[in-house]
């Protein structure tokens, strides 16, 4: 049982840090998009 709650314990650590990197790709692929908009600097 023991192994099983360490388990979901790591699950839940994995599944925070694959949201804080969806969190920064979508920031980031706004950015660039927000860039690309923008066009060429001048």
């Amino acid at each position: 049982m023991n192994s099983l709650q360490e388990r979901i314990d790591l699950v839940r650590i994995s599944i925070k840090y694959i949201l804080f990197d969806l969190e920064a790709t979508r920031r980031e692929n706004a950015q660039l998009r927000k860039m690309l908009e923008e066009g060429p600097p001048q």
